[in-house]
């Protein structure tokens, strides 16, 4: 009974490093998507419309 107890303390333990790791992941990348937009963005997206326009 123990061992089932401590087999699923560590299932639990395993699911909610993955879903930490992943919100992490996730943040840093947005926060990496924001900096290139603010540095980028603006020109890109002018650039973009103007060849699309053409």
């Amino acid at each position: 009974m123990k061992s089932q107890r401590y087999a699923l303390l560590i299932a639990t333990y395993l699911v909610f490093y993955w879903i930490l790791y992943s919100v992490t992941k996730l943040v840093v990348r947005v926060d990496q998507l924001n900096q290139w937009v603010d540095h980028n963005g603006w020109r890109w997206w002018l650039i973009t419309v103007m060849e699309v326009a053409d």
